[in-house]
């Protein structure tokens, strides 16, 4: 993950329900892939006939996050649920259009 720069995303929190059970956000998450890391991912012109028509995709994904706490409030886990499959909305972008968190490797 760290080697192919999937730790840089963006989350942007729309929603945040808490309770004494834990936190519960929604939002978007925004990640940069390159063409390279999409094939070592497994994807291939097969699954995606367009990988070849550009170095940098972004994707754009509903995230529903869930943080469960123990009784003394404090978060213990995270369970990650997509609103689609990230993959199925990658868009082509170019250089300067990269988000100021991404660093290229």
């Amino acid at each position: 993950m760290f080697q192919n720069g999937g730790e840089q995303f963006e989350v942007v929190t729309k929603r945040i329900i808490v309770n004494d059970d834990g936190v519960i956000t929604e939002g978007k998450v925004k990640q940069v892939y390159t063409k390279d890391n999409l094939k070592l991912m497994g994807l291939t012109k097969d699954t995606f006939s367009e990988i070849d028509s550009s170095d940098l995709w972004l994707s754009n994904t509903q995230l529903i996050t869930v943080w469960p706490s123990d009784p003394d409030l404090k978060l213990i886990g995270e369970d990650i649920y997509f609103g689609e499959n990230p993959m199925e909305t990658l868009k082509p972008i170019n250089e300067n259009e990269i988000p100021d968190y991404y660093k290229i490797n």
